[in-house]
């Protein structure tokens, strides 16, 4: 039976870490059961209650955002930010966008998620930060650079040959190259007649 909401948010600002995180867990559990449930009733009538739902349930994003933005604007710890940022960039506000391109431009302690997270999101803008950070990585981590290839597949484009070539060369970790072939970026070694 699920908890009132009143006791679950007591959890959240009065509980300790897990007991905050099984807190949101239920609220999430609840909110995916009230969209299916608006899903539902709007099934007999879709012209008007569709619309109905829509607009409700598009209400909760903008709360995620009316919620986040402060934090992000006012925070000074930069784990906090970052996650906040992450937060509104996956509920489609671009206001976090040109401070987390900057911190996947800068060497720091979040540039190589920053990097992921934009990637994964499929932001236009920060392909070049990816081509540049495989440009730069070392070849031997293979696993940094097997994630960046992950986070380039998305884009759809092929690797510029410069990056091909670096990937490709003797010093890169053999894992870099299974990567390469796995995910149908690299040219193949060696092409038959």
């Amino acid at each position: 039976m699920a908890r009132d909401l009143e006791s679950i948010v007591s959890d959240i600002v009065k509980g300790t870490g897990e007991r905050r995180v099984l807190a949101l867990d239920e609220i999430q559990e609840q909110f995916a059961a009230v969209v299916a449930a608006a899903a539902r009733i709007a099934s007999p009538d879709p012209a008007r209650l569709w619309i109905w739902v829509a607009d409700r349930v598009g209400t909760f994003g903008q709360s995620v955002l009316d919620a986040f933005y402060p934090l992000f604007a006012t925070t000074t710890d930069p784990e906090v930010k970052f996650l906040a940022a992450v937060i509104l960039m996956r509920f489609g506000s671009r206001e976090a966008l040109p401070w987390l391109l900057n911190v996947a431009s800068t060497a720091g302690p979040f540039q190589y998620e920053a990097t992921l997270h934009l990637g994964r999101m499929r932001v236009p803008e920060a392909h070049a930060v990816i081509l540049s950070q495989l440009r730069s990585l070392s070849l031997s981590n293979g696993d940094a650079i097997a994630a960046m290839l992950e986070v380039w597949k998305l884009t759809g484009e092929p690797l510029p040959a410069d990056v091909l070539a670096r990937l490709r060369s003797a010093d890169a970790a053999s894992s870099v190259k299974v990567t390469l072939d796995s995910l149908g970026l690299g040219l193949p070694e060696t092409t038959d007649p």
